[in-house]
């Protein structure tokens, strides 16, 4: 068996990676989670001298460019924590009990 086969055999097992919870072997990002990220990335924003933070500023004002980022983090994620479980590396990953 390959290992990438045995990767694919355990990464159901995964509870969670990085804080995210992990469902049948997909990262799940929750637009909260991801507004996070964005707060914890970038430095506020300063608009008519009002200090706005960037994750709920993009949500609201361009959503659809919003969604795309957290997808296209969501797939960041994924493949990081595929390539660990390939590797072998269960840093940051929770396994089901």
């Amino acid at each position: 068996m390959t290992s990438m086969n045995q990767a694919l055999l355990t990464i159901g097992d995964v509870k969670a990676f990085r804080g995210h919870a992990v469902v049948g072997g997909l990262v799940a990002v929750m637009n909260d989670e991801f507004v996070n990220h964005l707060n914890e990335s970038y430095g506020e924003a300063v608009i008519c001298n009002l200090n706005v933070k960037p994750g709920e500023a993009l949500r609201l004002v361009a959503p659809l460019r919003f969604e795309q980022m957290r997808a296209e983090h969501q797939e960041e994620l994924q493949n990081e924590l595929t390539a660990q479980v390939v590797a072998q590396n269960d840093v940051d990953i929770d396994y089901h009990n």
